[in-house]
């Protein structure tokens, strides 16, 4: 990945594709793959100028969401939500139907 990464490569919604997690990568999909059953998923919704809305399983297993916001510089992804400390990641490959995201 360049260190540069356009934020509007990474606008819409990714799913976290954890059977294709590797050793400090995760992977996420595009909304509407093929995943198998899972007992919930965590979803980013990174919507174009900065906001952002996540759904992820909760202690009960039933889906929480929540809203916050988001930006990429420089390669490092930032997702923010009140009451978190934010959360970053290097963007390590990012495709239409990919993102594959590493914890610095």
């Amino acid at each position: 990945m360049s260190a540069a990464t356009p934020a509007d490569a990474l606008v819409g919604e990714w799913v976290h594709s954890h059977e294709e997690d590797q050793p400090g990568r995760e992977v996420f999909r595009r909304r509407g793959y093929a995943f198998p059953p899972a007992r919930g998923r965590r979803a980013l919704d990174l919507a174009a100028g900065g906001e952002l809305r996540e759904a992820a399983p909760g202690p009960d297993d039933r889906t929480r969401r929540v809203t916050g916001s988001w930006d990429v510089r420089d390669g490092r992804l930032t997702v923010r939500v009140d009451g978190r400390a934010p959360e970053e990641f290097l963007v390590d490959t990012v495709e239409p139907q990919r993102l594959v995201l590493r914890r610095p």
